[in-house]
């Protein structure tokens, strides 16, 4: 009996360590792990960390089923794409209002590794994505816009090929060609006819632009809007045609002087603030080092600033057109560290069209860490406090990291 048992032992001990070694005898598995799934809007973006030591012998199969993949039904799954190493994510768009299960397999040398782990290579939970794919394919494709002025206002005719489909019509001081004019566009009005009017009463003296279309592809953000929109021409109503005055000032008295100053009480400056404040410089890591040798567990730890932190969501490629545009400012001066053009970017954005409440909680968290880096950490606290309700593990660890930070030391 004893004996048996230890063959027993022997033989899991044995299978185990088969695959806790990767293809190059590392003590590792190989397989993928850290499977992640985050839905965002009608996309679903994985993202995962690849086996360790693999390289160009070696690429990922993802698998999609509508229930939780296992080895009995592994099969039956859809393979949904074949990508290598060092790609790391994956954007999916599923068929809306299904739960989503997500596999990755390791393919070695032409054979799949047909061997799932739950949470590592395998998700234990679904996920679903909501639905606008069939509004959009159900959405009117506007023919035609003429804008007319009659006196002091403009008249906007359209034509759809489809009715019962609430029709907007937009206007912008920007030709609608340029990146981001539809998502600032003011609505003039809408209308859910074959053919519809309206009047709207703009500015005069400026150059307007307009365009019309389906209510449910400006809320979707899709990048191909255009293909679906009329445009008009610019518009520009004299002013001498405005009501027959002259424009009134939109402001008739200047307003009071605005007095800046860095003193307790007006008139009492207080002298270590005059001139420039120093811009803070994280430590060399000389410094670093000498300061962690000096200090001791009654001392405190050395402070050490974090890094910028971008959500799974925004890790993979997206064909919103919102979220392209998010994804840009990421990319850029977010990861440039220009936190001030990234935090003015990121409010630009927040602003635009249709926008859906996770983006919104998503560009709050960006825009914290923007605050947060620039030294303004009661902004930055409000900021993550505000994308709490959608994002609560991220944003409190940075509402931790403020309450530490301003919390004094001795």
């Amino acid at each position: 009996m004893k004996r048996l048992f230890s063959i027993t032992i022997m033989g899991v001990v044995l299978s185990s360590g088969i695959w806790s070694q990767d293809i190059r005898g590392n003590l590792a598995a190989p397989f993928v792990s850290h499977l992640n799934a985050e839905s965002n809007e009608n996309e679903v973006v994985l993202t995962w960390r690849d086996a360790p030591g693999t390289d160009g012998d070696v690429v990922y199969q993802i698998r999609r089923y509508h229930q939780a993949i296992d080895s009995s039904n592994l099969n039956l799954s859809s393979i949904i794409a074949v990508v290598a190493p060092d790609i790391r994510t994956y954007t999916d768009r599923p068929e809306p209002g299904i739960d989503w299960w997500y596999a990755v397999v390791t393919i070695l040398d032409g054979e799949p590794l047909n061997i799932l782990i739950p949470w590592r290579n395998s998700l234990g939970s679904s996920v679903t994505v909501r639905g606008p794919a069939q509004e959009i394919r159900n959405a009117a494709k506007v023919l035609t816009l003429d804008a007319g002025i009659e006196d002091s206002s403009v008249s906007l005719r359209y034509t759809a090929d489809s009715h019962d489909r609430e029709i907007m019509i937009l206007r912008s001081s920007s030709d609608f060609d340029e990146e981001g004019s539809i998502d600032h566009a003011v609505v003039a009005g809408s209308g859910t006819e074959l053919t519809g009017e309206i009047t709207d009463e703009p500015l005069p003296g400026l150059t307007w632009y307009y365009a019309a279309l389906d209510k449910a592809l400006l809320s979707a953000g899709t990048v191909d809007w255009r293909d679906f929109a009329a445009f008009s021409g610019p518009t520009i109503i004299p002013v001498s045609e405005a009501g027959g005055t002259a424009i009134t000032s939109m402001r008739p008295a200047p307003l009071p002087l605005l007095r800046i100053t860095r003193s307790t009480r007006d008139g009492r400056p207080i002298p270590d603030m005059d001139g420039e404040i120093p811009t803070r410089l994280p430590m060399t890591s000389e410094s670093v080092q000498a300061l962690a040798k000096v200090l001791g567990p009654m001392e405190g730890r050395i402070w050490r600033a974090p890094e910028p932190d971008i959500l799974e969501a925004d890790k993979g490629n997206s064909e919103n057109r919102r979220q392209q545009l998010l994804k840009k400012i990421l990319d850029g001066k977010f990861s440039e560290g220009d936190w001030a053009a990234a935090d003015a970017e990121l409010f630009a954005l927040s602003a635009s069209n249709g926008m859906d409440d996770v983006t919104k909680a998503r560009i709050r968290y960006y825009r914290g860490q923007c605050a947060y880096f620039m030294n303004d950490l009661s902004s930055a606290f409000l900021s993550f406090l505000s994308a709490s309700d959608n994002y609560y593990p991220q944003s409190r660890a940075w509402m931790l990291r403020i309450y530490r930070d301003i919390t004094p030391v001795g």
